[in-house]
């Protein structure tokens, strides 16, 4: 199995220093745009990793997604992006476990994955036992999941997407 994973949708603010710079120019929603131009242009499906505060932050954001939702498959990032690794084992739960509930709702899926905000640099210990008490894969750990993380906001990997899609895709388009 191949995954193509765009991480911080929904994001509200910026979480370092790239990021910011990103976003003189051009804000995250236009961000995102662009790089979903390349998903609808090849019909490919993404993995969408959603933050909960951009919910009621950004409607036309939300909006977008479930117009299109047929093209992805939306998953759990947290509810803002955080360093889950400074939080406590219960506060992660309590957080984590409203996002989940909140993202569920408003895009009428059932989360099946929380993936880290900052990655494998800032697993929190507690992760793989919050993720078993809310009834979800604890990134992707221990699955056999191919996966190429991206970020909508970072041109580069944005390019390397397109690459990786171009090829995927060759000879069917």
């Amino acid at each position: 199995m191949f995954e193509i994973r765009n991480d911080d949708v929904l994001q509200v603010g910026w979480s370092s220093f790239h990021h910011y710079c990103r976003l003189i120019n051009k804000s995250s929603w236009e961000w995102f745009l662009e790089a979903d131009k390349i998903f609808e242009k090849y019909n490919y499906p993404c993995t969408l990793v959603v933050l909960a505060d951009g919910i009621d932050k950004l409607p036309h954001w939300v909006e977008h997604i479930k117009k299109n939702q047929h093209r992805y498959k939306i998953e759990l990032h947290g509810s803002s992006h955080h360093y889950y690794c400074n939080m406590t084992e219960e506060e992660g739960y309590k957080d984590l476990l409203h996002a989940k509930e909140k993202i569920e709702k408003e895009f009428n899926v059932k989360i099946e994955s929380w993936y880290v905000p900052y990655g494998r640099r800032k697993f929190p210990k507690w992760g793989p036992k919050v993720c078993k008490r809310l009834g979800i894969n604890f990134d992707v750990v221990g699955r056999d999941v191919k996966q190429y993380k991206f970020h909508y906001w970072h041109k580069g990997q944005v390019e390397k997407v397109k690459k990786t899609i171009q090829c995927q895709t060759q000879g069917n388009n």
